[in-house]
């Protein structure tokens, strides 16, 4: 038998929001907006349709609506099939570890009429929840279902496929409303399966009250050969898709129909149709060819075609087990796809003919049917058994989307060529193949759910398997499309486009796709940009190569983020695992190769690496203030969040580029704050709410830098976040301000993060040439040189400081190194700390985070670097030694005399007195210079007074061949023809308020020597090789060498050196200075610091 309905043509006016739970509000408004709709257009229906043309049985109640401007109608018509699948295995542990019934689980059918209910393979297992005419496909469907299997003493002939489960059977008058409510109904929040065995009336149709043909198509207006709803994405395919994305719970099955080659015999045939006003009218010697043609393709009416449900074909009865694809051979009249966009229908094929089943008529009534309308719930059936083995095993449920991917995934290849095809789908349905992947969960195979972010991109990293091949599916629920605008319109209606890939580091493997334009055609592989399904086998994976699996999207995600499930077999995940149980390891501590598995409570107190890392609902996992947790894979958390806990100073890292489940808290404290000050933090977890992170704040104290119409002139600003009740989004930077009950006594505020630890790629949006927030989106260090190596076009990082000098609460850094903000902060080293937002400057319009950059230490203030650099740091005070800011001066390879981007770093957010350096009339506060070093060189400074006063420059800091003694750093002041060695004091002096960008430079010798003098070139070199003093001429000898400290006091003296080389080794520490004389009478005086 079939089912056909017409499609009800509804505009439902929802707000749809991409989430991982069900979206109650949404459901119940769908609901009731169909129930409205529906009952205005039965009452105009009621009133204007011509009963007597049609003479159909019970129109009104198999009316559901209209379709292209023509009423549509539910319709059963015979068509037999057998149902048989691999269900057996499922039932007695042939399998080990699986044997399920169905006992305790639910099924919910929607039939046209109602089930036999006191039938001996049903007693007290059926309630048909609206009265209604007994039918036999209603009481057949349900046979296949649940039947308890006593169709034949002493045998199971018609046994269902859940034969212990119950069922709830609605009729499809008011199927979309009442689907909906029992989708937000508490009840059904962890599963639900409804089974839907019916279809629409498409092309030809034999009218058994009247014996008469009637062709439902419209040669007017759409076609005079093709029922024009073969095909078609319509009302029904977008509600059923509005109500699969809101209820990610409900598995929704429909059969795919059987129309294929349904037709009179003959070419002329008297029949009813529609005119141009969808009027019936009356054609004769009208010739039409058979439903969907020779080739029997775009078959598949409209209702049958929603993207999020599972459609199902029929196919022959197997000669025992499968064994190869020849051994499945379609039905007869299965009708075959693909919707008129291209997408692969029927999803899944089940198989089977003759099968003894419950039938109306009394309570020992069976009998054989065929069609589509049960193999569908023949896949229902086994869908309940593998949900109940799902939550028997691991305490949870499927969604409807990892139930579809394990479903396809699994299925055995049938047709002519690999693949999956528009005949059969993916295949013919395999529970057995599912049960196993569903028991290996984790081990030798993944199942599970992840959120796709705008931007970001799923990354997960296996092995291959000798001899076994790596096959990975993805599917995820689309929001529902429009309809269709027409007769095969090939407008696609996926929404959100992901793309699968798996890239073995040589070649990228892309998944299956089929040519709507020549469905007989084999699937070949590419960019499928239809189907919310994609697959991708490699046959002959190598043992032990490492295979990168990623999913990514194409331009922005409807609603910001996309779930989708991905099931992967064939690969090898971690080599070994060993478990915790608050005392020892049970396989030795854990490494890189094993699995950690926390099973007691952990606190660090050394430093680990796994492979994986997975705490159980027993366990518990602190990591405190200087230890870290590297993990190559994914991360998985059973216990609660407030057990898994990476304290302040903590690190967990991640390698590779996987999805992450469970929550966790990451804690992280600022720096002393009072109230007023502001911290820019930034969320190394997803799902964590903004203001839930500081509730105290005020909701308008909550920012982020963002360059606006308001704020464009200025190269941006900061704006209050508009949805405080929104999440944070990874990568970004956000400034909050103090709780509004913070004190006046300076204290860290202990920011706690709780979600999934983030993990893997993410790539964000910034203004061009602008300035914007951004943070660490990770709970570990990331290394900022690595995060400028990644994004060559970010130029400077800006780091806020609440101890900084008012106006001036920026730290800078660049790869030639960090400098403080006033008021005696910190200066930023190359390290980024968990928790920590900053401003860019960028002159492209992203920004990447990733994997690579993930550091653990924090400890060392400059890395070492194999880049060359000497570097001394200027502050400037005023008179009770205040300091109003800090710049940096370096000479490292790389750098020029100009503008370098990722090593000049500009003066941003300074208001109040400043010091800084000048490039082509541009302020920066980190410049670097070129080397080799000139003695000659002179940098230009500027200097900013907010009001007039006295202010002092002093030489901070320094290293390179500063520290060493071999240069001393000079303030030139213009003004007043002075020039002061900073090496040995500060320079104190007197400014009006304002702009002075001429007056002072830094030299390198005093004017009375000043010269072009090369120091890697000169005659004479003074350096330190550990405690000793080494001096070295190139072309004159050394006559005499003395050494003095800074008080005159003389320490050394040699006048019979006559060498070119000559060392002293000295206890004296600090500032000394060192005279040579060499044989040409030349005298060399050198400041050296010893520490």
């Amino acid at each position: 038998m079939k089912l056909k309905f017409t499609l009800l043509v509804l505009n439902l006016s929802i707000l749809i929001i991409a989430q991982e739970n069900i979206n109650s509000s949404a459901l119940e408004r769908i609901s009731s907006e169909f129930n409205l709709k529906h009952q205005k257009e039965l009452a105009e229906f009621n009133q204007n349709y011509n009963f007597e043309k049609d003479q159909n049985h019970d129109l009104a109640d198999y009316f559901a609506g209209y379709s292209l401007g023509a009423p549509l109608f539910y319709h059963t018509n015979d068509s037999r099939q057998a149902i048989a699948t691999n269900t057996d295995f499922l039932y007695n542990n042939s399998i080990p570890g699986v044997q399920v019934t169905g006992n305790g689980m639910k099924i919910f059918m929607w039939e046209i009429n109602n089930a036999w209910i006191s039938h001996n393979d049903f007693v007290n297992r059926i309630i048909n929840v609206q009265s209604g005419t007994v039918a036999s496909h209603a009481t057949g469907v349900a046979g296949v279902l649940i039947g308890s299997g006593n169709g034949i003493s002493g045998g199971n002939t018609s046994r269902g496929m859940a034969y212990e489960a119950t069922l709830n059977n609605y009729t499809t008058a008011g199927n979309i409303g009442e689907m909906s409510t029992e989708s937000s109904n508490p009840g059904n929040a962890d599963y639900m399966i409804s089974n839907h065995s019916y279809g629409t009336l498409a092309g030809w149709y034999f009218n058994t009250n009247n014996s008469q043909w009637y062709w439902y198509g419209n040669e007017s207006i759409y076609s005079a050969t093709e029922g024009y709803n073969f095909g078609y994405y319509g009302q029904a395919d977008s509600d059923f898709d509005n109500i699969a994305y809101n209820a990610p719970q409900h598995t929704i099955v429909k059969s795919a129909s059987n129309d294929r080659g349904e037709g009179p015999e003959g070419t002329l045939a008297e029949h009813w149709s529609y005119d141009s006003n969808f009027q019936l009218v009356k054609f004769y010697n009208v010739a039409r060819p058979k439903d969907c043609g020779q080739t029997g393709f775009d078959c598949i009416p409209t209702s049958s075609l929603a993207k999020n449900i599972i459609t199902v074909g029929s196919v022959q009865p197997l000669t025992g087990r499968y064994i190869q694809p020849s051994d499945v051979l379609i039905a007869s009249d299965s009708s075959f796809g693909p919707a008129d966009d291209g997408r692969i229908k029927p999803d899944i094929v089940a198989v089977g003919v003759n099968v003894y089943t419950a039938n109306s008529g009394s309570d020992n009534q069976y009998g054989s049917f065929n069609g589509t309308s049960f193999s569908s719930p023949a896949v229902t059936g086994n869908i309940v058994l593998l949900q109940q083995l799902y939550e028997e095993k691991y305490g949870s449920n499927l969604r409807s989307d990892l139930t579809k991917a394990l479903v396809i995934h699994t299925a055995n290849e049938t047709g002519d060529a690999p693949g999956p095809d528009y005949k059969f789908g993916w295949g013919l349905m395999d529970s057995a193949k599912a049960a196993e992947l569903i028991i290996g969960k984790d081990e030798t195979s993944i199942l599970q759910n992840q959120t796709l972010n705008n931007g970001q991109t799923y990354n997960f990293s296996v092995r291959g398997i000798e001899n076994e091949p790596l096959k990975v599916t993805i599917v995820w629920l689309d929001p529902a499309a429009t309809v269709g605008a027409g007769h095969n319109d090939r407008t696609a209606k996926l929404i959100n486009d992901l793309d699968l890939r798996i890239s073995d580091g040589l070649v990228e493997y892309q998944p299956w796709k089929l040519d709507v334009n020549n469905p007989s055609a084999a699937a070949t592989r590419g960019d499928n940009v239809v189907d919310n399904v994609e697959q991708i086998v490699i046959d002959n994976s190598i043992e032990g190569l490492n295979y990168e699996i990623s999913v990514s999207h194409k331009g922005n995600l409807q609603n910001g983020s996309q779930v989708f499930a991905i099931v992967i077999s064939g690969a090898v995940f971690c080599p070994s695992s060993t478990i915790w149980n608050g005392s020892t390891w049970s396989n030795g501590s854990p490494d890189l190769n094993k699995k950690a598995i926390i099973d007691g409570g952990l606190t660090l107190e050394s430093n680990f690496e796994a492979c994986e890392l997975e705490v159980t609902t027993n366990g518990s996992l602190e990591i405190p203030s200087g230890f870290n947790f590297t993990v190559n894979g994914r991360i998985i958390n059973k216990a609660s969040p407030e057990d898994f806990v990476v304290a302040s100073g903590g690190n967990l890292i991640q390698n590779e580029n996987v999805g992450n489940i469970g929550e966790i808290t990451v804690q992280r404290e600022s720096q002393d704050m009072v109230r007023l000050d502001y911290t820019l933090w930034s969320s190394p977890v997803t799902g964590h709410h903004l203001q839930d992170f500081s509730p105290q704040t005020l909701p308008n104290r909550i920012y982020t830098y963002e360059t606006t119409t308001a704020t464009e002139a200025t190269n941006g600003g900061y704006v209050v976040v508009p949805d405080v009740t929104a999440n944070f989004e990874n990568g970004k930077g956000y400034l909050f301000r103090a709780p509004n009950t913070w004190g006046t006594t300076p204290a860290p505020y202990a920011g706690e993060f709780v979600g999934v630890p983030f993990n893997g790629n993410v790539t964000l949006p910034v203004y061009p040439t602008k300035y914007t927030s951004v943070g660490n989106p990770y709970p570990s260090n990331i290394d900022a040189e690595l995060f400028m190596a990644e994004n060559t076009t970010v130029s400077t990082l800006y780091f806020w400081n609440n101890t900084g000098q008012a106006g001036m609460n920026y730290a800078t850094y660049t790869t030639l190194g960090g400098s403080p903000a006033g008021g005696g902060s910190q200066t930023p080293s190359n390290f980024i700390s968990v928790g920590q937002g900053f401003l860019i400057e960028s002159s492209s319009a992203s920004v990447t985070f990733n994997n690579e950059m993930r550091v653990s230490d924090a400890t060392i203030f400059f890395k070492e670097n194999t880049v060359e650099k000497h570097r001394f740091w200027l502050s400037l005070n005023d008179e009770l030694n205040q300091n109003f800011n800090n710049i940096l001066v370096g000479y490292m390879n790389g750098a020029t005399q100009g503008i370098d981007n990722q090593i000049d770093g500009k003066q941003f957010g300074y208001e109040g007195s400043a010091l800084y350096s000048i490039i082509s009339e541009e302020k920066f506060v980190i410049q670097g210079r070129a080397l080799p070093f000139e003695t000659s060189d002179v940098v230009a400074l500027g200097f900013t007074a907010a009001q007039a006063g006295k202010f002092n420059i002093s030489l901070s800091n320094f290293d390179g061949f500063f520290a060493e003694g071999e240069v001393n750093v000079y303030l030139k002041d213009k003004d007043l023809n002075i020039t002061h060695n900073l090496m040995e004091s500060d320079y104190n002096f007197e400014s009006i308020a304002g702009e002075s960008n001429k007056r002072f430079e830094i030299i390198y010798q005093p004017d009375e020597v000043m010269g072009t003098g090369n120091l890697t070139e000169a005659s004479v070199q003074i350096y330190k090789n550990h405690q000793n003093i080494v001096v070295e001429s190139k072309n004159e000898k050394i006559l005499s060498v003395e050494l003095y400290d800074l008080s005159g006091r003389n320490i050394h003296t040699n006048n019979k050196v006559n060498a070119n080389s000559y060392q002293i080794k000295s206890a004296s520490k600090g500032v000394l200075i060192i005279k040579v004389q060499t044989q040409n009478g030349e005298i060399i005086n050198r400041k050296i610091i010893l520490k």
